[in-house]
């Protein structure tokens, strides 16, 4: 069951988002700083979670059973993060033929 992590409660979802390969500004602001919104699977212990600001931030494990229900949030037109190919593939099976892909490089200081 998805559920909508208020501000004090959004420190079990940073283990997801540790090494998120772009974005930790936008990040941070969520997690840290209390802007935008988390969704994830359970308050204690998340497997997975949708993180939301400007972008769409996909995290944890997309093979998850609660994975797809995260990915039935998004709606037409949000711009989304998929980090790594099995939560990409887990987006082209969500919305076959819809999605469109833009190339991003992530740079790490």
């Amino acid at each position: 069951m998805l559920t909508e992590l208020n501000i004090d409660g959004r420190a079990p979802v940073k283990r997801l988002f540790d090494r998120y390969p772009c974005l930790h500004g936008s990040i941070a602001a969520i997690l840290d700083g209390g802007m935008g919104k988390i969704f994830a699977d359970s308050h204690a212990e998340p497997h997975a979670a949708l993180a939301i600001l400007f972008f769409h931030f996909l995290a944890g494990d997309p093979l998850d059973k609660n994975a797809a229900q995260l990915v039935s949030l998004l709606k037409p037109g949000d711009v989304v993060i998929a980090p790594t190919l099995a939560w990409q593939q887990q987006l082209a099976a969500s919305y076959p033929g819809e999605l469109e892909t833009y190339e991003r490089e992530a740079f790490q200081v």
